[in-house]
């Protein structure tokens, strides 16, 4: 233990992302490209505090985002630790946390551009967080330990009361936690040794294909899981889909062990569990509907389903519209139940949320509100108003975190003051989320048993980022080069100006999900970083990367226009046949397609059709081009392209109907560029040249499937932005390259 007096006297704070869009993980109906990643601050004292063993301690804290905006709350970290935190005496911090947090929410500037919510309160989280860590750590106990060690009148002074005491006062709490005293101990013997339930999200991401669904369901099983949540809300004949899979997985006792034990009904008591399994399914919207769509979608295609709760129906701040959905559904048989919370800001809205009766489950976040303190009001208001706390825990880090908030409500909080059995697990409904993505990051990562259970925790709150990984990832420009690499044929045009050995650690840590990525990148350490092989050997990975992410985009696609896909050519054909002679050879322009792999082009007229490649390596990228050459020749202010390899690109009909205009020169560039346009209705086709040889330009718009350029053919760098026309909108997330950018080599 060290409570030596001591300073805080500076931090760093870590822009940390992890690409996991490239894979699928986390995507959802709203969020529908994930980069799980972290606002990571750590706190330094001087002198330094140490532990027994004379180790350094420092105070880890950290919010979540899922990629841009992360390096806007890292802003409001540092400007809050600066102005809060620097020079301040730790014990007189740890003396009185709730002081603490008033000290760090009531900047009478800073408060100005929440108030405890948004950015600021994220940032909040974070340094709050981050004392927490320190203060556990000083103290030689897991956050939690620190926590439910202390009386309940020391519980009751971190609690920020203020606009929430006309729902719980802090006699209320007192005496709800003194209450909780009599049995703690014997609670927290028991939840050491049976875990804490836990759930699984992983099993049921949108971007995921069926098959990758039903062994990532079956194998939660064997790991134990009674508790399965899916994404749903992106098309209707897709969810239930993906819910029958799932639901014909956990009915079937056979996929189960020959041990297996169903959970104790008074675990599962109204939550829909399947009779055979005692297994439980829940889903999740993550906010696309407004309250109608969410009582409409839910009583026609989810609630025959039987899923315990639909979490996040409509916008996360819509008291009154949760309320009304909840009242719906409880009209309904089977009867859902509705969870929200992930995205409540700060515990006023919670307050209203319990108050109006909105909601059958509180889903905390252990970054969205001001960290610890208000986490806590918001447990002792769902305690009080009999509503079970099952956190969200998706995302990096937060598993490692919430499981301390799952403990302190369970021992401190909400746990029963006397334990029904001494066999079997707890006796509790609530369940804590668990995500297996990017644990391997942490030095103490979380730990779920076979029993599907969360495992006890070593000091702090377990959020100590592994070292090297954190400098990695601070690195914005090096990703900016891996994501042009990534994207254009050529990488080997950029790897020259980035340290080998720096972009391979970074490639083996951001893709240490994909086995074959990781074995490639692991062997490229073996080589040196002028050899010729190791070369080759990057650009071939590169291009691995290239095709991981086109897989991506195309399973997500799936997922949300595999169904509209039909409607809308069906919706074509009943069109082209209303209007006959307004569409000039109808019959041919009317045989458009698409598939995984490939996609048809057709000419205005119909007479020139081509199809075109839509994966790696005959699709090499996609681009918006503004140069004067293309606006000429395509009678527009700009030009959407997609390069494809010529062996890899056919002719299904018409190309003896092409007319070739070849320039010498071009205005912009001055190179020879020539130009294949139908004959008959005048559509470029495609544009080829000396810049790239043995591929072509197709053009974007001649493509059948439009939905394609919302996906896997959205441009992914507009050249010479240069000259871009000042009403036209950039495409968001695109590179904005001057002149040819890397493209010209």
């Amino acid at each position: 233990m060290s409570t030596s007096t001591a300073k805080i006297s500076s931090f760093t704070i870590h822009d940390v992302r992890f690409p996991t869009s490239l894979s699928g993980d986390g995507t959802d109906a709203m969020n529908t490209e994930c980069d799980y990643s972290s606002a990571y601050i750590v706190l330094h004292t001087e002198p330094p505090l140490k532990d027994d063993s004379g180790r350094v301690l420092e105070g880890h804290g950290m919010t979540f985002t899922i990629g841009r905006g992360n390096d806007i709350v890292c802003a409001a970290i540092r400007t809050l630790a600066d102005r809060l935190l620097i020079g301040r005496d730790t014990e007189e911090l740890f003396s009185d946390m709730g002081k603490t947090y008033y000290l760090l929410t009531g900047d009478p500037q800073l408060r100005w551009i929440g108030p405890e919510k948004g950015v600021i309160a994220l940032a909040t989280a974070a340094c709050i967080n981050a004392l927490f860590d320190l203060f556990a750590k000083t103290r030689s106990k897991p956050l939690w330990k620190l926590i439910t060690d202390m009386k309940p009148e020391e519980l009751v002074k971190l609690i920020p009361f203020k606009y929430i005491d006309d729902f719980i006062t802090p006699q209320e709490a007192l005496d709800w936690l003194r209450e909780k005293e009599g049995n703690k101990k014997r609670r927290e013997e028991r939840v050491k040794e049976v875990g804490y339930p836990a759930y699984t999200t992983s099993v049921g991401w949108l971007g995921y294909s069926d098959e990758k669904v039903v062994r990532l369901t079956k194998e939660a099983i064997r790991d134990g899981f009674t508790h399965f949540k899916l994404k749903v809300g992106s098309d209707p004949e897709s969810d239930k889909t993906r819910i029958g899979l799932v639901k014909s997985v956990i009915s079937d006792p056979r996929n189960f062990p020959e041990n297996y034990v169903k959970p104790d009904p008074s675990t599962t008591r109204g939550k829909n569990a399947d009779p055979n399994t005692g297994c439980v399914l829940m889903v999740d919207a993550n906010q696309v509907w407004s309250v109608n769509q969410a009582i409409d979608y839910m009583r026609e295609h989810i609630v025959p389903l039987s899923p315990w709760f639909i979490e996040e129906p409509t916008a996360p701040d819509d008291v009154l519209g949760h309320a009304a959905i909840r009242r719906a559904l409880k009209a309904g048989t089977p009867v859902v139940g509705v969870a929200s919370g992930e995205h409540a800001h700060n515990r006023m809205l919670f307050k209203q949320m319990l108050q109006s009766g909105s909601l059958d489950v509180v889903q905390i976040d252990a970054c969205r509100m001001g960290g610890l303190n208000e986490v806590l009001a918001v447990l002792l208001m769902a305690a009080k108003a009999g509503v079970p706390v099952c956190p969200h825990a998706g995302g990096v880090g937060l598993c490692e975190l919430v499981v301390h908030l799952s403990l302190i409500d369970f021992l401190a909080v909400s746990g029963p003051s006397i334990l029904e059995s001494e066999t079997g697990g707890l006796k509790i409904p609530n369940v804590l989320e668990y995500v297996d993505h990017l644990h391997e990051h942490f030095v103490y990562p979380v730990e779920i048993s076979e029993r599907g259970t969360y495992e006890k925790n070593p000091s702090g709150s377990m959020i100590g980022l592994r070292g090297a990984i954190g400098r990695a990832r601070d690195d914005v420009e090096m990703k900016h080069k891996l994501r042009q690499a990534c994207n254009w044929a050529e990488p080997n045009k950029i790897l020259s100006s980035i340290n080998f050995t720096e972009l391979v650690d970074l490639l083996c840590q951001t893709h240490a999900q994909c086995r074959t990525v990781r074995s490639n990148a692991r062997q490229l350490r073996s080589y040196q970083s002028e050899s010729p092989r190791t070369h080759s050997e990057l650009v071939s990975f590169l291009v691995q990367l290239n095709q991981l992410k086109r897989q991506r985009s195309q399973l997500h696609a799936e997922h949300k226009v595999e169904s509209t896909h039909k409607h809308k050519r069906k919706q074509q054909m009943t069109s082209a046949e209303k209007k006959g002679k307004d569409l000039p050879l109808q019959g041919l322009t009317q045989d458009g397609w698409s598939n995984e792999e490939e996609a048809t082009t057709t000419c205005a007229c119909g007479a020139v059709q081509m199809v075109v490649p839509l994966k790696a390596p005959g699709l090499v990228n996609t681009f918006v081009c503004h140069c004067a050459d293309c606006r000429k020749v395509s009678a527009s202010m700009f030009a959407t392209n997609l390069t494809t390899l010529d062996s890899h690109t056919r002719f299904t009909r018409g190309e003896e109907n092409l007319t070739i205009f070849a320039q010498s020169h071009t205005t912009t560039t001055g190179r020879k560029m020539t130009n294949a346009f139908c004959r008959t209705c005048g559509t470029i086709m495609y544009r080829f040249g000396e810049v790239a040889p043995g591929t072509r330009f197709m053009r974007g718009g001649p493509i059948d499937d439009h939905t394609l350029h919302d996906t896997i053919l959205k441009p992914q760098v507009e050249l010479f932005a240069e000259h871009r026309t000042a009403w036209v909108t950039p495409v968001e997330g695109s590179e904005q390259a001057h002149g040819m950018g890397t493209f010209g080599g």
